[in-house]
């Protein structure tokens, strides 16, 4: 079967990601997926106009059983719609509800109206975390069988600490903070404890991984603070050299905006990724962290001191390594790539009305 995705966000986003290893999980059942390559981050109406060109020029005369779409926007919509009347089923998949992140403004008018417009036209809605579902089911009145859940995973190929087998020797101890540097990145938090960390722990570093629209803001956010020389921005990464990042970590952080309202909707691959890597993350107790309370360390709400607290004890070795063995186990039993696209798969060939 022939499946061709498309994706709202430009490039670099959690959201081509999450297709990437989609297309490339599904390619395991003997489909031909492939992705349209989205463009590189512009200003939001400049993307919009573009990508709905090119998406219309590359995506209308070809022939396909599927179209895959990320996240529901005029430039991914229009030409999905114009294939499904052509005669191809149409997925969408969604992985958070981008709107609340905006606290008022056009673009959050545009983009409420596409997600709660869209989504009802699909033949499958495909969403990464269960309280999207439930939110799409009562305010769009999706009827449940055309909503499939398809959880963040994880590529534990990839993502196996076994692979590094000659660990080179550290002179300082390493934070890792992995995002999309866009408005759904809580990264302030984080650095608000990193600089009263360091006064502690002079030692420590600081790095974090990732592109987006507010990396320049946080670049200067930190030559602000004078803490340039604690803090190192790697800027955006291919997913296959993350590992290597990752390995190199004493702790990965994670933390959700217990104020954002957004949140309550997001799910981050990169504490599964961290936790598949037996990584300590220290993270908070807030929307979808909490399901992995048992395998990390976590801080009440918005309880920074706390978080603090938590990063001394792991880079202090004062922490018990079984959490970190049970998450990996966790992760691997749960959250593997292998494991979840199957039900996808036989989600698609229904909707196609093939067998396999």
């Amino acid at each position: 079967m022939k499946i061709i995705a498309i994706c709202s966000n430009p490039y670099p986003s959690g959201s081509v990601v999450r297709t990437k290893y989609i297309l490339r999980s599904l390619r395991n059942f003997g489909h031909e997926a492939t992705l349209i390559p989205p463009i590189r981050r512009l200003p939001f109406f400049l993307n919009l106009l573009i990508s709905l060109i090119l998406n219309l020029i590359f995506l209308i005369p070809k022939k396909t059983d599927i179209v895959w779409v990320s996240k529901p926007n005029l430039n991914t919509f229009l030409p999905a719609i114009m294939k499904k009347y052509l005669g191809a089923k149409i997925i969408l998949d969604m992985d958070d509800l981008s709107f609340l992140y905006y606290k008022n403004g056009l673009i959050k008018k545009i983009t409420k109206l596409f997600e709660l417009s869209f989504p009802k036209l699909f033949d499958l809605v495909v969403v990464n975390q269960r309280d999207i579902g439930i939110f799409l089911k009562k305010t769009l009145a999706i009827p449940p069988k055309k909503i499939f859940l398809l959880e963040n995973g994880v590529d534990t190929q990839i993502f196996n600490p076994d692979r590094f087998k000659n660990i080179e020797e550290k002179k300082k101890k390493i934070l890792l903070y992995i995002a999309h540097l866009d408005i759904s990145s809580d990264l302030e938090p984080i650095i608000s404890v990193f600089k009263n960390l360091v006064k502690e722990l002079p030692d420590t570093v600081l790095l974090i991984v990732g592109g987006g629209s507010k990396l320049k803001y946080f670049k200067n956010l930190i030559k602000d603070l004078k803490l340039s020389n604690k803090v190192k921005f790697l800027g955006e990464v291919e997913p296959l050299s993350v590992p290597n990042i990752v390995q190199k970590a004493d702790c990965c952080l994670a933390y959700l905006d217990p104020e954002n309202p957004g949140n309550k909707y997001r799910t981050l691959m990169k504490v599964r990724e961290a936790l598949a890597m037996r990584k300590p993350v220290v993270c908070n107790d807030f929307g979808d962290l909490k399901r992995f309370a048992k395998f990390t360390f976590q801080a009440k709400g918005g309880n920074l001191k706390e978080f603090k607290t938590l990063i001394k004890k792991i880079l202090r070795n004062d922490f018990e390594r079984k959490k970190i063995d049970l998450g990996q186990k966790f992760v691997r039993n749960n959250f593997d790539w292998k494991l979840l696209v199957p039900g996808l798969n036989k989600k698609i060939l229904e909707i196609t009305k093939l067998t396999s």
